[in-house]
């Protein structure tokens, strides 16, 4: 009975020590798992690092082209208005110059008149001095 016990205990002892045996295997397969899958995060997250970076850089370009196209959209904006501006200011002269043109047409058109009755005047005064 004591060699039984004592094999027994051996056996347990042999047992324990396989398990342990087995445990520590399982834990360097575990660590190696455990590094090569810190490895590829490190790499997720360096590629995500590069790809937040050139996300950034796309925003901020894009940043820039949306307020160089808001001042482009203000300059041409501000040309029209100068544009009409000018365009009205010369419709206006060329209303006020039509409107002399008008009187002017006007005047002579009067002197006209003037000259026709100075003109049958002086040929009464030479009809009545040739007589």
């Amino acid at each position: 009975m004591y060699h039984t016990c004592k094999q027994g205990r051996i056996n347990d002892a042999l047992d324990d020590v396989e398990r342990r045996y087995k445990a520590q295997d399982e834990i360097s397969k575990l660590k190696v798992d455990l590094k090569l899958a810190q490895d590829d995060l490190k790499q997720v997250v360096e590629e995500k690092q590069v790809t937040l970076a050139l996300k950034a850089k796309a925003e901020q370009a894009l940043i820039e082209a949306r307020a160089e196209l808001e001042d482009k959209k203000k300059l041409d904006a501000s040309t029209t208005n100068m544009h009409k501006c000018l365009r009205l200011k010369a419709e206006q002269e060329r209303d006020k110059l039509k409107e002399e043109k008008r009187k002017l047409e006007h005047f002579i058109a009067e002197l006209m008149k003037h000259n026709e009755g100075a003109r049958s005047k002086l040929g009464k005064i030479k009809e009545i001095c040739d007589e």
